[in-house]
């Protein structure tokens, strides 16, 4: 029986990343594409303000709900 080496012994669960592909991944978007989040907000905050529901600004809005509430704590966050 061959025992193993070390090398033999150790398997990758992730790829190692280098500085420069870390970079690459996040620079590939397009900086001039603004999320829904963003764009809702302004509109979504006074409504919500006025005492709608998170339920009912998604639904005005054509989102989830999950988005609408994002788009509140973004605008609150600025």
């Amino acid at each position: 029986h061959r025992r193993k080496t070390s090398s033999e012994w150790w398997t990758r669960s992730q790829r190692f990343r280098t500085l420069a592909r870390l970079l690459f991944d996040f620079a590939v978007g397009d900086p001039t594409i603004i999320p829904i989040y963003q764009l809702i907000a302004p509109e979504a905050v006074p409504m919500h303000a006025r005492g709608m529901r998170v339920s009912a600004i998604a639904k005005h809005f054509g989102v989830d709900h999950h988005t609408a509430e994002k788009a509140l704590r973004w605008f609150r966050s600025r």
